[in-house]
């Protein structure tokens, strides 16, 4: 990987497999940085799709960036309507 390459496709390989690393482990873990304790069905595509961003593949890294930016999105979502106040209706 390293030996006769040069260091852009180096370094872009190593940050996207450690990014797929760390949301791989987050879904197993159920906690996210700045979203909090995932739900289970939060946590599967989490993981799929961060085991898929690990790969030094550009078809399989677009499609686990896309389910990972889904997931977390949704998750966001989540997290922004649990912390609105009650609204007198």
């Amino acid at each position: 990987l390293i030996v006769g390459s040069k260091a852009w496709p180096v370094i872009y390989t190593l940050v996207l497999m450690t990014v797929g690393l760390w949301l791989f482990t987050s879904g197993l873990e159920g906690y996210l940085i700045r979203v909090g304790i995932l739900r289970p069905w939060e946590r599967v595509p989490i993981i799929i799709g961060g085991f898929m961003l690990a790969f030094p593949e550009w078809i399989t890294t677009a499609i686990g960036f896309g389910i990972c930016a889904v997931s977390i999105t949704i998750a966001l979502v989540r997290k922004r309507k649990l912390k609105q106040p009650p609204t007198l209706a």
